[in-house]
């Protein structure tokens, strides 16, 4: 059986786990969230490998590690410094954001067995990610996606999320909105974008639409919101900067400088 604890520190929490299989040790150790390294230390009995594992859990409870318990699944990605991120079933908010171990791939597939609500990714780092394992997230209500390093990141499969209401999506280059056509989301972040040009028509289609936000697109140089005049939910939309407004529509518009 395997026993896992963690250690609080400001530069970075640390991880301990470690199994006894047999004669054999098994320790794995490293930044939490991330894959670590593991070792393994062979015994001549099984008697003397339970010793060792019971004196090296010692050492670490007596340096601040503290044993974490209860089902988990584990998110693994792909990258320079593989993440392998402890997600507790019962866990609402879920941030699989590593900032100094980039992904360049993430499996998102283990979340469907937990109560996630809300979900953070942030990876500049990325080639792929399959966000179709999220409508398997019953509950889930918030998608933060920021420093997504895909160019167009397929958000299509958010249709099928019919318990996301609220989505943002940062730093990204290019936002193909017709993917959202459909989906069940009342609040829409589009912020710190490289695209000079937006398009507001396909929102007409997410007839749940209440907020969208735009904001920090320092190359966003006209907005015209004439495709979503009538949207018969949209009550606010805000945004910020030197951008220009064209055309007019019955929600309100909150400007901030």
């Amino acid at each position: 059986m395997e026993r896992y604890f963690e250690k609080d520190r400001a530069q970075g929490d640390l991880f301990f786990e470690i199994a006894v299989d047999g004669k054999t040790v098994r320790v794995r150790a490293g930044d939490a969230g991330a894959a670590g390294k593991e070792t393994t230390y062979p015994h001549p009995t099984p008697d003397a490998a339970n010793k060792d594992a019971e004196s090296r859990i010692k050492a670490k409870v007596k340096d601040g590690f503290v044993e974490l318990t209860g089902p988990v699944v584990w998110v693994l990605g792909k990258g320079k410094k593989p993440m392998r991120k402890r997600v507790p079933l019962d866990a609402t908010r879920v941030n699989l954001s590593i900032y100094n171990a980039p992904q360049t791939e993430i499996d998102l597939r283990p979340l469907a067995k937990t109560n996630i609500e809300e979900l953070d990714i942030s990876s500049h780092a990325l080639k792929s990610i399959d966000l179709a394992a999220l409508a398997a997230c019953k509950q889930l209500s918030s998608l933060y996606l920021s420093r997504v390093g895909i160019d167009r990141i397929d958000l299509s499969p958010l249709v099928k999320c019919k318990s996301l209401g609220s989505l943002t999506v940062r730093d990204q280059k290019a936002v193909d909105l017709t993917q959202l056509a459909g989906s069940s989301i009342d609040t829409l972040s589009l912020m710190g974008g490289a695209f000079k040009t937006l398009d507001l028509a396909p929102l007409a289609r997410l007839a749940k639409l209440e907020t969208l936000h735009i904001q920090q697109n320092p190359k966003l140089a006209s907005l015209d919101v004439s495709p979503i005049a009538s949207h018969p939910a949209l009550k606010l939309i805000t945004l910020d900067g030197p951008c220009t407004v064209t055309g007019t529509c019955k929600a309100e518009l909150r400007r901030f400088t």
